[in-house]
């Protein structure tokens, strides 16, 4: 009910201009059904951009009933949705009313000329976005960038629409505009000043720094003012540490939720993770903002869980196992941690001594040779899950979290071993 209620929320602001502009005019000239369309496709292209600023913004009633992973993929998906909207806006009112040579920068009014640069600036968002990975910019130099194009292209849009003319011009639509608008404004001073000075007054001291296999490290984390964290197993939360790069790196929580101290588990993947994180000091102070996610096994009435893990992604599997160890919770689980090899495999010393806490069976899979005979080789599919699993696997609910590939894999695997679909839960860590 409450995604279903977000949603229709989304819908509704994302179609606020539109709805006023579509309601009758008194003495509104007629224009062509394609001029129509294409201004009703600005009007969406505007609301949709607007509400891009929310989906990232951490808002607590957008995370809680989606997650994070599915708000980050509905962000990019709405993105490109964006570019097919003022695609066929600027179509449409060539086809009609615009000479195509109005379009070349300095040949336009101020109208087409904002206009032309906000479709450029939304263009360059988009590659940037796609090419990420292979471009010579670091993930913080990257998300400055891109936070910047977006506040320009919001500008930029505003711009535009004060200097249009027909309905824009319309009292109705103004204020709609202007909801869609300041809301984005609202959200994202909301997002870069107000939760950091709500954080900052909470800070958590570093009380010990490890290192664990496969290049991971474990921050455990205890509150300056002795104000605990209330958090699900499986939820993660975003840190900031001090100097270059610190601020604002999304980590998953592998201490149980029964205890005071948060533990984080972070894999060296990037700057900040290979070189600040190795250096941290104990008696270093941290701001922590969450949790966030909705991968938890807190709200299912399973009568057993399935973990199946891909590398670093066992880290909120493992808070899930140290809390129902705490909770003295018996119900049987499989776990299946999926690596490389074993020493990419970080926990398994924990994992082992968990046995004596918990049912668990676990169940290794290793990509390259092991000699141990209790070790599976190759990769988490149907048949390796049916040979471990019990026959029955009504009320079972699967966790799965690992790279994107093994989700991708898993997604129409564990439904073909036997699992019904509503009963399982996925978390994709490359949210960034």
């Amino acid at each position: 009910m409450r995604a279903a209620a977000t949603l229709i929320a989304y819908a509704g602001l994302a179609l606020l201009a539109l709805g006023a502009a579509a309601w009758p005019a008194a003495g509104a000239a007629p224009r062509p059904w394609v001029a129509e369309f294409a201004l009703a496709a600005g009007f969406v292209a505007f609301g949709v951009l607007a509400l891009e600023f929310a989906l990232v913004a951490r808002l607590h009633p957008l995370h809680e009933p989606f997650g994070s992973d599915a708000l980050m993929l509905f962000h990019r998906h709405m993105g490109l949705a964006a570019v097919v909207f003022c695609a066929l806006h600027v179509f449409g009112l060539v086809a009609t009313e615009l000479p195509l040579e109005s379009l070349i920068p300095g040949r336009g009014s101020a109208l087409l000329t904002t206009g032309v640069a906000a479709f450029g600036l939304l263009a360059l968002l988009i590659v940037l976005s796609l090419a990420r990975r292979r471009l010579p910019l670091s993930y913080e130099a990257w998300r400055t960038l891109h936070r910047w194009l977006a506040l320009g292209l919001l500008a930029v849009l505003v711009g535009h629409v004060l200097l249009s003319k027909g309905h824009s011009t319309r009292t109705a639509v103004r204020i709609a505009l202007a909801v869609q608008a300041g809301g984005a404004l609202a959200v994202l001073l909301y997002y870069r000043f107000v939760r950091p000075a709500r954080s900052a007054r909470h800070p958590w001291r570093i009380r010990e720094n490890r290192a664990e296999e496969g290049d991971v490290r474990t921050l455990v984390l205890e509150p300056v003012d002795g104000e605990r964290m209330r958090f699900a197993p499986g939820q993660f939360l975003w840190i900031s540490t001090r100097g270059p790069g610190g601020r604002d790196h999304p980590i998953s929580i592998v201490s149980s939720a029964e205890r005071t101290e948060i533990e984080l588990a972070i894999k060296a993947l990037g700057d900040w993770s290979r070189q600040r994180v190795p250096n941290l000091q104990p008696g270093e102070l941290v701001t922590l903002d969450g949790p966030f996610g909705n991968f938890t096994p807190d709200a299912c009435p399973a009568q057993a869980f399935v973990l199946v893990a891909g590398g670093i992604g066992v880290t909120p599997l493992l808070s899930m196992l140290r809390t129902l160890a705490d909770r003295g919770d018996r119900r049987p689980v499989w776990l299946f941690y999926a690596a490389r090899n074993r020493e990419r495999a970080p926990f398994l010393p924990e994992l082992e001594r968990l046995k004596d806490r918990l049912a668990l069976q676990t169940v290794l899979v290793f990509e390259e040779g092991d000699s141990e005979a209790n070790v599976e080789r190759g990769f988490v599919d149907a048949k390796l899950l049916l040979r471990h699993l019990p026959p029955d696997l009504a009320r079972v609910h699967a966790f799965v979290c690992g790279p994107a590939p093994m989700m991708d894999a898993l997604e129409h695997t564990l439904p073909a071993a036997g699992f019904e679909a509503r009963y399982v839960h996925t978390e994709r860590f490359d949210m960034v």
